[in-house]
């Protein structure tokens, strides 16, 4: 009898406070503002993708979990992601500055348009990699910079 009294106290508590543990979880967001420098005109738009992991980064920023168009004021533009979970991403950034709505390259491979990642990692032949790129999101707000790379 003392035993299923017990396992019917546990099940109780778990339906009580279940609900308050995952809004607990929810209310860890937080806003993300990406200043980003570097840009050679102010024509065009700014277009910035978050990934969550390493699946698609940077490459194919439709497999990003966020993606957004920043304002562009001057050579800087800003970009803001709204009430992101917390945990690791990595961002991505490009001025399209013909707003055709992709990178746009040469020989299928070098950006003719400014590009950019969290971290400002140094780059070569190829894109950084996700942890290169890596950042930590919290509770609180973070400001990430991000200088353009221009060819």
């Amino acid at each position: 009898m003392a035993r299923n009294t017990n396992l019917i106290v546990a099940a109780l508590s778990f339906i009580i406070l279940s609900p308050m543990m995952l809004h607990a979880q929810d209310t860890r967001r937080s806003d993300v503002i990406v200043t980003i420098s570097n840009l050679k005109t102010s024509s065009g738009q700014m277009r910035c993708a978050m990934f969550r992991s390493a699946n698609g980064f940077p490459r194919e920023p439709e497999k990003a979990a966020y993606r957004t168009i920043g304002t562009i004021s001057g050579k800087t533009a800003t970009c803001i992601f709204s009430g992101v979970p917390a945990g690791s991403a990595a961002i991505s950034a490009f001025h399209d500055e013909n707003a055709n709505q992709k990178l746009d390259l040469t020989l299928g491979i070098i950006p003719k348009e400014g590009i950019g990642w969290s971290n400002n990692p140094k780059v070569r032949m190829k894109p950084p990699s996700f942890s290169q790129a890596q950042i930590m999101i919290g509770n609180q707000p973070i400001k990430v910079q991000i200088r353009l790379n221009q060819r």
